[in-house]
């Protein structure tokens, strides 16, 4: 991940969720609220679903922990391939984060 100061982190979290039996690979693009990466503490969640038969494309609201106060939210967008049980399909999970490792910056 890469903030708007230039800090590069490199995390790993675990995750829990649920949803309709689906599987798609794509590009991504998000977006978080956050100005400073070293402000996102250790829990976090990503709620959305997808649309389509083949190309699909997907929508997720984002919320992540903030150390100071309140959380943080954002936006994740996608466009990829994918085969699903219904031509929609909703998600959601939980995450928590296990390793957070500052590669470049503050």
């Amino acid at each position: 991940m890469i903030d708007s100061k230039g800090n590069i982190h490199r995390q790993v979290a675990w995750a829990l969720g649920g949803g309709i039996p689906s599987l798609s690979g794509g590009f991504f693009f998000s977006h978080l609220n956050a100005p400073d990466l070293n402000q996102i503490g250790k829990t976090g969640g990503q709620f959305g679903g997808s649309i389509g038969a083949g190309v699909s494309m997907g929508i997720d609201v984002i919320t992540a922990e903030n150390k100071p106060g309140d959380d943080f939210g954002g936006i994740s967008v996608n466009i990829g391939l994918g085969i699903s049980s219904t031509v929609g399909e909703a998600h959601g999970l939980v995450t928590y984060t296990v390793e957070d490792r500052r590669l470049w910056g503050e």
